[in-house]
Order: structure tokens, then sequence, then C-alpha cells
């Protein structure tokens, strides 16, 4: 069991946007907004459909009911060989496990732990006990609200980058829906671009994609389908954020892990905010998976790309919005 630092040898909560102006449907930037939601359209074809309505709206990400509705179970699901998804129909943490222990990526709400996060091990035959690290993909309440509870109960090593880290710890930060507080984890390892986090058989990298919040961390998870490897990026901050340059990062980090994921092979994309990929219908595709179908989280490669395309084309509307 070890946590090795590297650095990526590859060229290298919810923060909702603001709903945008009136504006003149003539005008340059209503028709620049009318490009990229075209070519976001062109992009999701009819495989990515859903993420394109969502990140395209109006209203932003955050314009899904989902959001801020009543806190509602998910199936808990085992989406790869040692991969698992817990949670709410809102929000998720995924589980790898490896030969050594479990690696958790993100915690939702405090208040759903023992709802949520503890029956979704049981179900799923894994052991709490065994969390060795939590990456937390970000420092909002609805990624890290359970990190404290494994710190307390399990001793895990909880990860996360600086900037976020020190976004955790503002006081306005920790105050979820409806008051209710989501408790901070303590201040534990600071994660860089590109850091390796290694658990037995199971090498995890993080990489720095900020915009939804200061620094936000995506990760590149390597799975298996019933043996044949692939590779999965977990794309870690969704909602499009409010101030400009806030946007301009974001579209510059959807970029990047893009490039990154192409030059890696990734081929699985997977999302912490379940509605915004369809993740529940593609995981109840798989109890119904015959030995000759294709994997429904499996999109190759360029359809990877093509997915973070969708996102950073309906992040460019938004941005053409407020311009």
């Amino acid at each position: 069991m070890k946590f090795h630092f590297g650095i990526l040898l590859l060229f290298s909560a919810v923060a909702i946007a603001q709903p945008p102006p009136p504006a003149n449907a003539n005008a340059p930037d209503a028709r620049e907004a009318a490009a990229h939601r075209a070519k976001a359209r062109e992009l999701a074809g009819s495989d990515f459909q859903i993420t394109q309505r969502l990140q395209c709206a109006e209203s932003g990400p955050g314009g899904s009911p989902q959001l801020g509705g009543p806190r509602v179970n998910a199936p808990f699901v085992k989406v790869f060989d040692s991969l698992y998804y817990i949670g709410l129909t809102e929000v998720g943490a995924w589980a790898v496990k490896t030969s050594q222990g479990v690696i958790l990526l993100d915690a939702i709400f405090t208040n759903t732990v023992e709802t949520t996060l503890l029956p979704g091990f049981k179900e799923l035959n894994l052991d709490p006990a065994q969390v060795k690290y939590l990456v937390i993909t970000h420092g909002h309440g609805d990624h890290f609200g359970g990190a404290k509870y494994f710190q307390d109960k399990f001793d895990t090593r909880v990860i996360m980058s600086g900037e976020d880290w020190n976004l955790l710890e503002r006081p306005a930060q920790g105050k979820g829906p409806k008051g209710l507080p989501d408790e901070k984890p303590r201040r534990d390892i600071t994660a860089i671009d590109g850091e390796k986090v290694t658990l037995g058989d199971t090498t995890l990298t993080l990489i720095l994609t900020p915009g939804h919040t200061p620094a936000t961390l995506s990760i590149l998870i390597p799975v298996t389908d019933n043996g044949k490897p692939h590779l999965a990026a977990l794309w870690g901050g969704t909602g499009i954020p409010g101030p400009i340059d806030a946007k301009r990062q974001y579209i510059t980090s959807a970029a990047k892990l893009a490039r990154l994921g192409s030059a890696a092979g990734v081929d699985v994309a997977l999302s912490n905010h379940p509605f915004v990929d369809g993740t529940i219908e593609r995981a109840a595709r798989l109890k119904n998976r015959k030995p000759s179908d294709p994997h429904p989280f499996v999109i190759g490669t360029p359809g990877f790309v093509r997915y973070m395309g969708v996102i950073e084309e309906c992040a460019q509307v938004n941005l053409a919005r407020v311009k």
C-alpha cells in the first residue's frame, strides 16, 4: 500500500452557471453561441444527447430537477470488474477495488454516509474499513461531505488539490442544502497535476482541471471488463461556473482532458453527477447485457474525445451569452 507521487508523462456543488441575460439573436455573441451549440449537437450525435441538452441548456447544468430535490438513492451497481457506483440520483461516488483495499472517489454529503455509502458498500460486498484513500474531486459539500467520517472511523487518507483544500476551508463552504452542515475533513494529502495514486495493483492518475472550482481534479482509472482492459476518465467538475475567467478555465480544462485522454487511450467516460451522462440508465442496461453485447460505458477513444468536445462547446455557448 503506497501513495506515489509522479508527474504525468503526457503534455499537459456545485458551482452552477448563472442564467444569461436576454440577448439579441442577431448580435455577434448570439451568433457565436448558436455556432457553438450547433457544433455541440454535431459532436453529440445520438450518443451524448443527454449531456448536450443539459450542458447547453439556457440555465446551465443546474437546470436539472435532480439538483436540490429529494435525496434518492440510485441503484448501487458494479460497472466494471473492480469499479462500483454508489450514490444518489443527483450525485455519487465511485469505488475502485484493488488488491490492497479500496480507493473511493468522492464521498457525497455528510448525512448520506449511513443512508447511502455504507449500505452501498454492504450491498456490493465491499468493506468500508478497507477504504485506504479517498480522492475528492473538488471542495463542494456534495463531494467532500462524507470524508470526515472515513477519516475518523477508518483512518482513510484524504486527497485533494491545494487550492480546493483552501476552498473547502472557507467559512462559507460546508453549508449544505437547507442549511444542513456538511462536515469538513482535516487537511491531509495535497495533490498536484499528474500525480499517481497507487494502491496494490492499481494506479490512478490525477489531472488538474480548474474551472468548476479553482483546482478541480479529474481522474484516469484503469478498469477491466471480464478481464479486458479499458481506461476510464472521471470529469471532476460538471457545472459551468459563473465568473468569465472561470468559464475560460473550464473550457481550457475540457480540451486538456480530451487531449490527455486521447493520448492515453481513454475509452470510458464517467461522471460524479449521474444525470449528466445517463449513468443510471447505462448501468441498468448492464443487468440485461448478453455476452456478445458491448459494454454500455465503453465509448472508444474517439467517442471520449467527442464527449469532452460536447462539454467544451456547451461551455463556449455559456461564455458567449455573457460576453
